[in-house]
């Protein structure tokens, strides 16, 4: 076979640097969605192979001291919160050395003659390192659920390395137990503070992995893990210096040798007190839904799930797909069946903003009409509290930051961005498609904003009017586009161009069991052949108008803010007008 690589690039050295050839029928947008890796326009981790620092080999049998065990360990919370708070894997977990090959702490130990330094290294790291690898494996399992959205919430891509630990939770848990039995024995000669702060790390670790692995466990057990673990938690103090051995056991550049299908995001590493606060906070939000498991009424879960103070627990999302799991498991005892079928209520709970707070306000309102003085200043008193809880994200902008920026940042939860909207809109401002494509993309951002409707059907914070303004500017759209060139394509040939489009929605996620699952809005081109059939029977320009007029309205209800911004709506809404 005859090797053309050179002929071949010699012919393109006339192309323009950012230029590609094509054929004209394949839009930009195919081009983008087709392209996997190895072009390192596209792979945005081979775009910083230049490390920061040096590279160094890292081994971790070298000798290492209690205090720079103990700042490896925060540096591995610090990776694993920011994971939790929305950031890729990649980014991550997965720039801890130690998490991909902790068979070499198995030993045999190069300290034969040192048995404080075989133990440290071969038994209390060995235990840490992986009861961490198996407990990323369960909190995967978790949010893997579904009862968090994938690309929304968190990030699932495992970029093909496995993330399935296959020791059983029990087998690692006894380890921990011989190391923790060590540490606290006469036999360890450590200073005693730095034993103490070893100690409450590995304790926290080991009762978050068996918290995680609770399957069948009562609720009386769990509430006295997580409250050992919470008091474990806040005895620790963090190690300010690193040490050499511990700067070693993390490379930052770890996402440049990973596939890539698509850019990463922006990504902040939590600083590690910022980390084990926000450990903290989420241990005390498990604990009081533990406790509201143990008493099993409907009562306590109503009000646990509907209560104003619940939207600072509830912006993790490892948080809230536990607290929902729990949520599934009482229900499924109370009602004695094996699928519980959850009320809207609850889902808009967990799927955030169900408007709660504003009705309450409203309540209280109409209530206060001809009441006497003290009954008046009563209600007032009431609507002062509640409004000092409301949650922030109900004032703030929804398309300004991604949400997993927010969450990464450490700041409060925001409002559900639509990114499958925010993409399909830069696409069309790119000319990444052509015009005949343009009436798929806006009933697919339809699709989008109608799923977010159904989620806050009776909230009427922020995100949900801005997401019913979309709604009838996209129906607007669509009716446009129709009446200035009507759809007709291939219908074999439009399905497979359908499929490319949405292929990354379109991505199936699989459990450790190999349980295939679906998580979130999914595209379907039966959908919108369907859509177009209605579609095409009766457009005319007067619905056009009428649903941008109604965009309009909904623009007016939103609250008179200072930081509110509907420039990116106007332009639709006043050249059809």
């Amino acid at each position: 076979m005859q090797d053309v690589t050179q002929y071949f690039t010699s012919l393109c050295n006339e192309l323009p640097t950012g230029s590609m050839v094509k054929p004209p029928e394949l839009t930009m947008l195919d081009a983008m969605n087709a392209i996997q890796m190895m072009d390192h326009k596209m792979d945005s981790g081979s775009s910083k192979l230049s490390p920061s620092r040096p590279p160094s080999s890292y081994d971790p049998d070298s000798r290492i001291c209690p205090e720079g065990l103990c700042w490896i360990i925060d540096a591995l919370v610090s990776l694993e919160i920011a994971w939790y708070r929305g950031a890729t894997l990649c980014q991550s977990v997965y720039t801890a050395l130690l998490y991909h090959n902790p068979q070499h702490l198995a030993g045999p130990s190069r300290y034969p003659s040192d048995d404080q330094m075989s133990n440290f290294i071969y038994l209390v790291l060995r235990a840490y390192t992986l009861l961490y690898c198996k407990t990323i494996d369960l909190v995967y399992t978790e949010l893997a659920k579904g009862n968090v959205r994938d690309g929304e919430d968190c990030w699932l891509d495992h970029y093909g390395v496995p993330v399935r630990m296959n020791d059983p939770t029990g087998d690692l848990v006894s380890l921990a137990n011989e190391a923790l039995q060590w540490l606290e024995s006469d036999n360890c000669q450590m200073d005693p503070y730095w034993r103490e702060q070893t100690i409450n790390r590995l304790l926290c670790r080991r009762n978050w992995a068996i918290y995680l692995d609770n399957e069948g466990m009562s609720s009386n057990w769990c509430h006295s893990l997580l409250r050992v673990m919470r008091v474990a938690a806040n005895s620790i103090d963090v190690v300010e210096k690193p040490s050499v051995t511990g700067l070693t056991a993390f490379d930052s550049s770890m996402p440049s040798y990973l596939r890539q299908n698509m850019p990463l995001p922006a990504f902040h590493l939590p600083q590690p007190e910022e980390s084990w606060q926000n450990m903290r906070s989420m241990l005390d939000g498990l604990v009081d839904a533990e406790s509201v498991r143990e008493q099993g009424s409907w009562e306590k879960w109503e009000l646990l799930l509907r209560g104003i103070g619940w939207s600072q627990v509830l912006h993790n999302p490892v948080s809230r797909s536990l607290i929902k799991s729990q949520f599934d498991f009482s229900c499924n005892q109370l009602l004695k069946c094996d699928t519980y079928l959850n009320d809207e209520g609850v889902l808009s709970t967990f799927l955030s903003e169900s408007g709660l707070v504003d009705s309450t306000i409203s309540a209280f309102e109409s209530a206060s009409c001809g009441q006497d003085a003290s009954a008046n200043r009563q209600i007032a008193a009431w609507k002062r509290l509640i409004s000092s809880h409301r949650p922030s994200s109900q004032t703030a902008h929804d398309s300004d930051v991604p949400l997993q920026d927010l969450r990464q940042n450490g700041e409060n939860e925001r409002p559900w961005e639509n990114i499958s909207q925010k993409a399909e809109l830069a696409a069309l401002d790119l000319e990444l498609m052509t015009q005949r494509d343009e009436i798929e993309i806006w009933w697919w951002i339809e699709q989008v904003t109608r799923s977010r409707i159904d989620h806050c059907k009776l909230s009427w914070t922020r995100a949900s009017i801005w997401a019913r303004a979309w709604q009838e500017v996209t129906k607007a759209m669509t009716i446009i586009y129709l009446l200035v060139s009507p759809y007709e394509a291939n219908a074999s040939l439009s399905q497979a161009k359908f499929r490319l489009r949405h292929k990354h929605c379109l991505k199936p996620l699989y459990l450790p069991t190999g349980k295939k699952v679906t998580c979130g809005i999914t595209p379907h081109f039966q959908d919108f052949q369907a859509f177009i059939q209605v579609a095409k029977q009766s457009p005319c320009r007067e619905d056009a108008i009428k649903h941008l007029q109604r965009g309009i309205n909904w623009l007016d209800r939103l609250p008179e803010l200072s930081e509110t911004d509907c420039s990116v709506l106007r332009p639709y809404l006043v050249s059809f007008n």
